[in-house]
Formats: C-alpha cells, structure tokens, sequence
C-alpha cells in the first residue's frame, strides 16, 4: 500500500484547518522523554514531533529549564492539538502558497526509527530519531511521494542537540528552513512576562536586536537579524543563559556535500500571551533592508534544494555556567 502525496497533503491540510486531536482517529499524543531524572532532559511529543520541554543540567549541577513546553500551567501538558506553542521544524519559514504556514511538518505524525536495523529502535536513553508515520506505507522507489525527513533529538552533558534531514523526492525547490524555538521567558511563572534583563547577542557579545526591534519583537512583530558566525548568546532575567549553535548544508542524491555552508538568521518573536518568546534560527531569509528587518517584508525562497538533495539542519544548545 502507498500513500500519495496527493493523500498526505490532503491530510496534512485538514489538520491545518482545524481537525484537532480528538477528532482525528491517527493522532498520537504519546510524549517520550530522553535524558535522565536529575540531568539534562527532553521530552517529544509523536504528533508534530514538536520538542516539548528541554532542561539541561550546567556544569554547576543546576538544573535550568531551556523551552517552553506549549502550557503556561508547569507539568501540565499541552492540548490535543496539531498546532500547539512549542519548538517544530518550519519548512518554509512562514507563509507560501499551497501550504500551511510554516509547512506541513507539524502536522504529521512521527513514529520512532532505527539508527541501523529497521527492527531495532535506538536503545540508548539519550537520543531519539524520528520519521513521518506515514513513511510506513510509502513504497521507497515511488519517486513522486512524501518527502522523506529524519527527526533527532540528543541530550548529552549540558547540551541538547536537534538536527533535520530533510530529502527532496520531487523537483527542484525554491524554499526556507529553520527550528521555531519557544524558549521560556522566566522560569517563575509568577513572573509577568517582560523584556527586563532578556538579550541576545553574537560570538563578540554585541547585541544582535536593537532594543526597538525586540521590543517589536515582544509585541507579536517577528523581526530578522543575519548570523554570520551561527552563533548566538540567549540570556534571561532570571540568570539562565544559553549558547546557540546552528549551521545547515545541502548534499546530492549521493549525500556528497554542495557548495558550502548555508548563511543562517535568527528570527526573533512572540506568542501573545504566554510566557516565552521565540529565538529561531533559520536559512533562506532574504532581504533588501539593512538588518533587523520586518518578517513581512522577507523572502522565503532562499535555499534552492536540487531534485534529489537533501538538507541537514542542526543546532546546538548549552547551558552556560552560571
């Protein structure tokens, strides 16, 4: 049996539009959880293989909590819903026509995957590989039919990794890419949600937002900074601090490296409302403006993907010394 594309973007769009989990008889609410009680932790979620919730454990046996996890309400889940407040892979990054905003990834449902035997499922408890559930009834020489794409997560040390590979089964795409991060804004939820003491700053410790442009930013106004290095310094008011790692590249049908590295951005952002604000690292941004631009007035179709290619995104994330 096979699923077209046809019958995935079918799918995929009537989540979109408002099919939510108890209506939808294949939705998967089961989260699982890497890492260790009492060390750095992730929890993903099978519905949208969004990252849920990430504490990490500094090098001073601190646990710090890193992303928010969809609720305002601690330890309470989010709601049986596809789009939810939380960390998720945008393909493209924003609106394009003939797809949901963001893309249709999370609006898939994942199912866990081998590193090497299909049979087997890593067993370690600190790495988690996922693939879209639909891939199960696809067969792999259709050349016309869901886009293959690879989910990882890692929780080593004090460090989370997420890395994407995307593979492009169709024809040449004209396209972007990035992780939507919710991180957690305080982590007293008591505290009400404000830009005091909140930065984010590149390898030479030099602001990377104007206070204007995260301050619009706060507001609901996504606004988009170049990042040369990949590098980035997230701070928070409550004394929590982060190293932010990303770099993306393209490889043939062969996985054999094209060109070099991909230039990434960072999109800064907020969910009215909530408490956490959005530091999202993304390629395929382009713009005219001097920097940080308005999202509304970016393109979206930087990275040209060959038919064939595929496209590796990953970031890291560490919690520094406090």
């Amino acid at each position: 049996m096979t699923l077209t594309t046809e019958a995935f973007i079918a799918e995929t769009d009537r989540r979109a539009n408002g099919i939510n989990g108890p209506e939808d008889p294949i939705f998967t609410d089961e989260i699982l959880t890497i890492g260790h009680e009492g060390a750095s932790m992730a929890e993903i979620r099978l519905a949208g293989g969004y990252l849920l919730g990430c504490s990490l454990k500094d090098r001073h046996g601190n646990i710090v909590p890193v992303l928010y996890g969809g609720t305002d309400t601690p330890g309470e889940e989010p709601p049986l819903e596809y789009k939810i407040n939380a960390t998720h892979l945008m393909n493209p990054v924003g609106p394009q026509k003939g797809q949901p905003q963001h893309g249709r990834h999370r609006y898939t449902d994942y199912r866990r995957v081998s590193y090497g035997d299909p049979e087997q499922y890593v067993t370690s408890p600190e790495q988690l590989k996922l693939e879209p559930k639909s891939r199960a009834l696809i067969a792999a020489e259709v050349p016309k039919t869901v886009p293959r794409h690879f989910r990882e997560v890692v929780v080593a040390g004090s460090e989370v990794q997420v890395r994407d590979t995307y593979f492009n089964t169709s024809k040449k795409q004209y396209t972007s890419f990035g992780q939507h991060f919710y991180w957690l804004l305080n982590s007293d939820p008591g505290v009400v949600p404000s830009l005091e003491g909140f930065s984010v700053t590149d390898s030479k410790a030099q602001p990377l937002f104007t206070k204007d442009a995260l301050q619009e930013a706060f507001n609901g106004n996504s606004q988009y900074v170049p990042l040369p290095r990949g590098i980035a310094r997230v701070a928070f008011a409550d004394g929590r601090s982060f190293s932010m790692q990303t770099s993306a590249r393209l490889y043939d049908h062969n996985r054999n490296p094209i060109g070099k590295p991909l230039p990434s951005g960072l999109l800064a952002w907020r969910r009215q409302g909530t408490n956490s604000i959005c530091i999202e690292d993304v390629y395929g941004m382009e713009h005219d403006g001097t920097p940080p631009v308005e999202a509304s007035k970016l393109s979206n179709q930087g990275v040209i993907l060959p038919a064939h290619a595929s496209i590796d995104i990953q970031t890291f994330i560490t919690a520094e010394n406090r």
